[in-house]
């Protein structure tokens, strides 16, 4: 467990750092890069795959291999050339009139704004989530809210037996599930991490996507469990969970305008949601 943490730790340090690296006009590299908190500014000839995380990629000469990018932007000037593909996930892709593409281009830019804050600035996004009400964004936050409870609704409702052993392994276990909560979220954390530096290659993209999915139907489950047991404190009855889903929602929805405890309940809204989803293997158990 500590282990893990370290790690963690370890990766939020890299994404503080920044450097930049620049290939010449007329340089030639036989051999792959790659790159956290770099901007790559590549005039000259790579012969192999460039892998960049959390930078730009400005190029005027020539890939004879795969471009990745996450959390960043590539810029491709008129006389660039790339003979694979191209992969941006939390990016964009900037092209002038004669850059030449000769692969594929994949673009992956679901949660774009939370992924980029994150990665630019973890220590900000940590301690700065709140929601406002001069926030542009709070119109989309609403109905994508909106979406997430539906969902949740129709959980409870079809499948109240799950969410009920849900709830009773959250009160047995207590402190264990805390503790084994919080190891299955890191674990998946560096499984994304370490599946997002393998999308060069198509396994890498193929893993991600398994991963993404896979957290998004824990997430869901899980957030239906710990809202309903959330509002069980304030609905004491057997049984209600609807009525508990509401005020454990609305008690959420409180606390997200307040500063500080705000990121703090949407962090740990996730870790339980995704522990007790992973030890209860979605309520089967």
């Amino acid at each position: 467990m500590k282990r893990v943490i370290i790690f963690f730790l370890l990766l939020i340090f890299l994404f503080s750092l920044s450097f930049s690296y620049n290939l010449k006009e007329g340089k030639i590299l036989k051999n792959n890069i790659s790159a956290i908190n770099e901007d790559l500014n590549i005039n000259g000839t790579i012969y192999g795959d460039v892998t960049l995380i959390n930078g730009n990629v400005i190029l005027s000469g020539v890939v004879k291999g795969d471009i990745t990018v996450v959390n960043g932007e590539v810029f491709l000037k008129n006389s660039s050339s790339v003979d694979g593909n191209i992969l941006i996930v939390a990016g964009e892709l900037k092209r002038e009139k004669g850059a030449k593409i000769s692969g594929s281009i994949f673009f992956f830019n679901t949660y774009k704004k939370a992924i980029s804050l994150l990665l630019k600035n973890p220590i900000k996004y940590v301690f700065s989530y709140s929601y406002s009400l001069k926030d542009k964004h709070l119109i989309s936050t609403f109905v994508i809210s909106l979406a997430i409870f539906i969902i949740t609704l129709f959980i409870v409702m079809f499948f109240p037996e799950k969410v009920d052993r849900g709830i009773n392994y959250v009160k047995s276990k207590k402190w264990s599930f805390v503790k084994n909560s919080f190891f299955y979220y890191l674990l998946f954390l560096v499984l994304i991490f370490i599946s997002i530096l393998l999308c060069a290659i198509y396994i890498g993209v193929i893993f991600l996507l398994f991963l993404s999915v896979l957290y998004v139907v824990c997430l869901i489950f899980g957030r239906a469990v710990i809202l309903v047991y959330v509002g069980s404190f304030f609905v004491r009855s057997r049984g209600k969970f609807i009525l508990k889903l509401l005020i454990g929602s609305l008690f959420y929805i409180f606390l997200s305008f307040i500063p500080g405890l705000a990121i703090l309940s949407h962090i740990l809204l996730q870790v339980f949601g995704v522990g007790v989803s992973i030890l209860t293997k979605l309520g089967k158990g």
